[in-house]
């Protein structure tokens, strides 16, 4: 039996509208800082205001809008394997550890996605992102279920 992480595709269209909605709140932004009559002060924080708004949530549109129209599957696995999203086949038996990573922000300042991380008997570690695409309990209850998968198949 085969068992996978899959979002919700009302969540990733959640999050892709809250981001449109933050990008078209920053170009309206930008056109109101261009305008003839407008003071140094409003320029410098309106375009300092759409800067932002495109920095922190354009990635996350981006991420978003790629997402609705891609598989829902994240990662599957069954009795001998976990298979990543891009088609790599991991044996159960290589994996020393299976650990989380919750949402932090990079050095960039932008948002990192909460991933999961295997850590493989070759001391090599796989990423395996969720694209901010589940919600915090889904990401949790996922982690048991994948954890006591790995223990029951290792």
């Amino acid at each position: 039996m085969e068992q996978s992480i899959t979002y919700q595709r009302k969540t990733v269209l959640l999050k892709s509208s809250c981001g449109l909605i933050i990008i078209l709140i920053s170009l309206i932004l930008i056109i109101a800082s261009s305008r003839e009559n407008t003071s140094i002060s409003k320029v410098i924080y309106y375009g300092s205001s759409a800067i932002l708004g495109f920095w922190f949530f354009g990635p996350l549109f981006i991420n978003m809008a790629l997402l609705l129209f891609t598989k829902r599957v994240l990662v599957s696995w069954d009795k001998t394997n976990i298979q990543l999203r891009n088609g790599e086949l991991i044996p159960w038996t290589e994996i020393r550890k299976i650990d989380i990573h919750r949402t932090q922000l990079s050095k960039w300042g932008q948002s990192v996605p909460p991933s999961y991380s295997l850590t493989l008997s070759r001391d090599k570690q796989v990423m395996i992102n969720t694209y901010h695409a589940l919600t915090n309990r889904e990401f949790t209850h996922y982690f048991k279920i994948l954890k006591s998968s790995w223990k029951a198949n290792k």
